[in-house]
């Protein structure tokens, strides 16, 4: 099958999958990955019509289960940790990911990447993607990373809203809602302490004046030369859509973020799931490449993650993993399974899959380990 050759939606077939108006085709991933594309409408920012992209992990032999994990991207990142979905899956979870509007897979000619005024932008997507989701899954495990965590954050409180409200959309999203599991979110602007009610203010006032005027200063040299395997990383992935140093970010599209950050900060975030937060033990920020860039996260300060993490929900577990790096997924082998055991760990605690893992509690290789309450 070629890369332009659908996959026909196939009503109800013999695994009990209900695929009805998708069109699904061959992701760049590989012959498991599938890619369907969700039209959302204009752009509310007037950069043409956008649409999110469904990514799924399908291999052969596979028939459906009752959960389903739905990951969500950062700033200058789409989806391509397929060993983190094959991971899940034979934990007895099916994984499936989102690119979201204007982001990798999704990005359109003349629209600027990851470029959005409000992170509610974002809502649409991720209600449609879980929409597909729950055709076929009863519950949804979020997986946000970096600024798709407070996205996904916003978006749940959102819904949980809406269900106070008596909105029936709403009400059946959140009810399908098993819990959150966020890599090393964003959750914070960051500044040294002594500038941050001035940087703030600023932000603010340029980002609702000066939208479109490019942020100077923030690059991600260090981390690329970490992660991607032309430099000194283990990682193969799309540099257009994930490129070195990153993509450029406005003042409007930070304000955006800023904004989001605040409502946490200010108590105004509720997601009424139980949620599990992953981050590194330490942060080295603005610092050049070394042997301890892979060891760190030289993106965020972690300790910001940490502190307003409670804020998420009433029933947040945080852990902080050694040796982690920004995207706990791309750490060092040893680092990246310790951390999947522990998401493995919380999951099987909420009867979240089959608890059959590739890794003890210590991240250690086992074959097909299961684990034990």
């Amino acid at each position: 099958m070629s890369a332009d050759t659908p996959t026909p939606p196939p009503g109800t077939g013999d695994n009990g999958y209900t695929d009805v108006g998708c069109v699904w085709y061959p992701d760049e991933l590989g012959p498991d990955y599938e890619k369907t594309t969700i039209e959302l409408g204009p752009d509310p920012n007037g950069e043409g019509d956008v649409a999110c992209t469904l990514i799924r992990y399908r291999p052969a032999g596979w028939t459906p289960a009752d959960t389903a994990m739905l990951h969500v991207h950062g700033m200058t990142d789409y989806f391509f940790q397929t060993h983190a979905a094959e991971f899940f899956a034979r934990l007895g979870l099916d994984y499936s990911a989102v690119d979201l509007r204007k982001c990798g897979r999704s990005h359109r000619p003349g629209q600027r990447f990851h470029h959005c005024l409000d992170l509610s932008e974002y809502f649409g997507d991720l209600d449609a993607a879980m929409d597909v989701l729950l055709r076929n899954h009863r519950r949804v495990v979020m997986c946000p990373h970096s600024t798709g965590g407070i996205i996904t954050a916003l978006w749940a409180d959102y819904l949980r809203r809406g269900m106070l409200a008596g909105d029936a959309d709403a009400t059946r999203r959140h009810n399908a809602l098993a819990g959150a599991i966020f890599n090393s979110p964003w959750l914070d602007i960051m500044v040294p302490p002594a500038a941050e009610t001035v940087s703030k203010k600023l932000i603010t006032f340029i980002g609702g004046h000066r939208p479109d005027m490019k942020l100077p200063g923030f690059r991600l040299g260090t981390y690329w030369k970490s992660i991607h395997v032309s430099a000194d990383g283990e990682w193969d992935y799309n540099l257009n859509f994930k490129p070195f140093g990153g993509f450029p970010m406005t003042w409007g599209w930070t304000k955006a973020v800023a904004d989001g950050q605040k409502k946490l900060h200010d108590g105004g975030i509720n997601m009424g799931v139980p949620c599990l937060v992953v981050t590194s033990s330490r942060s080295r920020l603005s610092k050049p490449f070394s042997a301890k860039s892979h060891r760190a996260d030289v993106v965020l300060n972690v300790h910001q993650c940490q502190k307003w993490a409670p804020n998420l929900a009433e029933d947040v577990t945080i852990v902080s993993v050694p040796g982690a790096k920004h995207d706990v997924y791309l750490s060092e082998k040893s680092v990246r399974n310790r951390a999947m055991a522990i998401m493995a760990r919380w999951l099987l605690n909420r009867s979240l899959g089959n608890g059959v893992s590739d890794f003890d509690d210590d991240g250690n290789p086992t074959m097909g380990h299961h684990l034990s309450r």
